[in-house]
């Protein structure tokens, strides 16, 4: 599939970032409304369980609540005002990185944390925002790390 370019690519940053929200959020809204029955486990280390997050990836700045919310909010600020200037090659991966970090904010600004619900094996509890987060970020390290010509 060729590379999306221009505008286009911003439209579809967009409604990555949109679609990995509603995602995300509707996960989590399945999951509270679960919760009495949870945990629940598919396998022996995969499963369904709730932990509320009030820090950043694997717990890390946990009880720093406000100054994390201005953190996330500045890196939302920052990739949106940015995304009109990167080339259109990073600009998808930048929308996951974008609806994830949304995603979580919305959590942290309604609940006072993020709702983790995901469990595999010796990995910390994550959600679909973590996973659109982390997917888009080893994404815009492969661009980074091969040239555009090696990958046509």
């Amino acid at each position: 599939m060729a590379a999306v370019s221009g505008r286009r690519s911003l439209l579809v940053a967009a409604a990555a970032a949109a679609g990995v929200v509603v995602l995300d959020q509707l996960t989590k809204w399945i999951v509270r409304s679960a919760a009495d029955s949870l945990p629940a486990w598919l396998f022996d280390h995969v499963g369904v369980e709730i932990v509320h997050n009030s820090g950043i990836s694997f717990s890390r700045f946990a009880g720093h609540g406000a100054a994390v919310v201005v953190a996330v909010a500045a890196v939302i600020l920052i990739v949106v005002a940015l995304l009109p200037f990167v080339s259109p090659r990073y600009r998808l991966p930048l929308g996951l990185v974008l609806g994830g970090a949304a995603g979580n904010l919305i959590d942290r600004l309604a609940h006072g944390y993020v709702l983790d619900y995901l469990k595999l094996g010796p990995w910390p509890t994550f959600n679909v925002a973590d996973i659109a987060i982390a997917a888009g970020a080893v994404w815009v390290v492969v661009l980074v790390l091969v040239p555009a010509r090696a990958r046509e």
